[in-house]
């Protein structure tokens, strides 16, 4: 029999650790004539703010030469009327659990998302704390663990569903924020959003997009992104669905032996949509090789000095320098 793939996610249970990030599935049904979301452990909607969002000025895309790609896609989004009315009865068929994006300019406006919504069989709620805050001058929300632990604590207060929050990675060390969500009622975080970029047309002398900064995301992003998973797995070994450059197999069992306990495919969407099921494939057949389950290699990442211990343990006990009881 092929390894069971089964996930638990804090309360949730999913097929696969494989999920469709927000943003890069759209509402799964833009990808139904390829690949059916069954595929998928999970799917996670595109943010839904209170009202709707026309986005950034185009163009709002800008492929970075093998490392990825910068978006600037503003958050558009139908509001939450356009999504009850348009969105949802299509989402709703996706046969797997569906997450619902939270955006929103203000706290309040998570809420208000949230409590419009929760009357809907959905799964779960995945916070975006990368939002510009109005009532704090525009700093994003997740730029301070304060006000992560705040946006959290208010959306866990108001549904009676599990919460996720999807950080921000332009921080640095990603262990506060983390810790502050987990305090304020998270049950598992995504690490992590796209990363501020840029690309310049050197001709025209100004950006390759409608706006200055984008987000980066795709192959480039992932050595940092898995670095920021080992810190806060290793801080609180709490679930993690890790975001970024997973673009085949090994990457995600990268991912998984650092502590990830799901894997948010996002860019990869777009250069192959059927990636999936070889990523899915490849996870299955390396559990295969190594005897191994899904719990077995979570978190089975040890660092280059415990591997050096071990094997001066191993030499002194075959030196008959130290017993075993040592």
């Amino acid at each position: 029999m092929p390894p069971d793939l089964t996930t638990i996610l804090g309360p949730l249970t999913l097929a696969n650790p494989l999920i469709a990030a927000s943003g890069c599935y759209g509402y799964g049904t833009e990808y139904a004539d390829l690949i059916h979301p069954e595929a998928f452990g999970a799917l996670v909607s595109k943010g839904i703010s209170p009202e709707p969002r026309v986005g950034n000025p185009i163009p709002r895309l800008a492929e970075v030469s093998g490392h990825g790609l910068l978006n600037s896609i503003g958050l558009q989004n139908p509001g939450i009327d356009g999504f009850l009315a348009d969105k949802w009865p299509l989402i709703a068929d996706s046969g797997v659990p569906v997450l619902v994006n939270v955006i929103g300019y203000t706290m309040r406006d998570y809420v208000t998302v949230i409590e419009r919504l929760e009357h809907l069989p959905i799964a779960g709620w995945e916070l975006n704390v990368s939002c510009p805050n109005v009532d704090k001058g525009g700093i994003e929300i997740g730029a301070e663990a304060e006000s992560v632990a705040e946006v959290t604590r208010m959306c866990a207060a108001a549904t009676s569903k599990p919460i996720v929050v999807k950080l921000s990675p332009n921080q640095g060390d990603p262990r506060p924020f983390a810790g502050a969500a987990l305090e304020a009622g998270a049950v598992a975080l995504t690490i992590a959003n796209t990363y501020l970029g840029m690309s310049v047309d050197i001709h025209r002398k100004t950006s390759r997009l409608g706006r200055d900064y984008a987000g980066l995301s795709g192959p480039g992003i992932k050595p940092i992104t898995l670095r920021m998973v080992h810190q806060v797995y290793q801080a609180y070994h709490c679930p993690i669905i890790a975001s970024g450059g997973i673009y085949k197999w090994e990457d995600a069992v990268e991912y998984l032996l650092v502590g990830a306990t799901a894997l948010a495919l996002g860019t990869v969407n777009f250069v192959d949509p059927l990636r999936v099921i070889a990523i899915r494939d490849g996870i299955s057949a390396y559990l295969d090789s190594e005897s191994a389950t899904l719990d077995d290699i979570r978190g089975a990442y040890r660092s280059p000095q415990e591997v050096q211990a071990a094997l001066e343990e191993g030499l002194k006990l075959e030196q008959g320098l130290m017993s075993p009881a040592e």
